[in-house]
């Protein structure tokens, strides 16, 4: 059986004597890079073994029919690679979008959290829960009495977003659209409902007039358009609104996510 010995040197060198009965063997090995090799070795063996794991809980998610937890809460701020990504893509069908990852993200910031029903600050004070969800008198019973967790709130502000706002948005805006555009809109018409949206809304009007792509003028006409959903007239300002209206014309004018 080969004896080995080791022997170590100043400078993190080390000798390794292996001894058997054919014949004696020397080999130097520098003990720090070595180190750090080993070292970088364990972290990707590490990553890998993390990228296996989630690959397996979205397989065996898909397969149920459900998706992991942690999918179902607002995903996280877009970093800038994002962003300079969407400034390349062209116009499309307003038709053919649905409300972004990061457009649900934006809408659920400026609703706010509620887990238990409450009455919205609105002046008609509707019943709502979640983020911002509308609880119509066929689902009273099933909100009453108990909290909702932040994953059901979340599959609920998805079919709002389609239901209440981006299936109207879709079907009445007559132009190309960036997806932050249809955002925009999209969270626009969550909050002001769908019928100011298509009959009193001069966003929208002006939208399919394409003002926005006039210049620097036409790009304040339609902020301006934004600004004026605040509240209807006789009715209090709630703080929130110009703030929310603001980002809203933000992010239609320039792509950004404000929160």
């Amino acid at each position: 059986m080969d004896r080995i010995y080791l022997r170590t040197r100043v400078g993190g060198t080390v000798e390794l004597n292996f001894r058997n009965v054919l014949e004696p063997m020397t080999v130097q090995v520098n003990f720090k890079s070595s180190f750090y090799a080993f070292e970088r070795e364990e972290k990707n063996k590490e990553e890998r073994i993390k990228q296996e794991r989630e690959a397996q809980q979205q397989a065996s998610a898909s397969s149920s029919g459900s998706q992991p937890a942690e999918t179902s809460n607002p995903p996280q701020e877009p970093d800038s690679k994002q962003k300079e990504q969407e400034d390349q893509e062209e116009e499309k069908p307003a038709s053919t979008f649905s409300v972004s990852e990061k457009g649900l993200y934006f809408i659920a910031k400026h609703e706010g959290w509620q887990p238990k029903i409450y009455g919205d600050p609105a002046p008609k004070q509707y019943p709502t829960i979640g983020y911002g969800h509308q609880v119509f008198p066929s689902e009273r019973a099933q909100f009453d009495g108990r909290e909702l967790t932040k994953a059901e709130g979340w599959e609920l502000l998805k079919k709002d977003a389609h239901e209440r706002a981006g299936k109207f948005v879709g079907q009445y805006v007559q132009v190309g659209l960036l997806q932050h555009q249809f955002d925009a809109l999209s969270s626009l018409t969550f909050n002001i409902g769908a019928t100011n949206f298509i009959k009193e809304s001069s966003v929208l009007q002006n939208v399919n007039k394409e003002i926005h792509k006039q210049g620097q003028d036409g790009q304040e006409e339609i902020r301006r358009n934004f600004m004026l959903w605040v509240g209807k007239k006789g009715d209090p300002i709630l703080p929130g609104l110009p703030i929310r209206r603001g980002h809203e014309a933000n992010l239609f004018l320039n792509g950004v996510y404000d929160y």
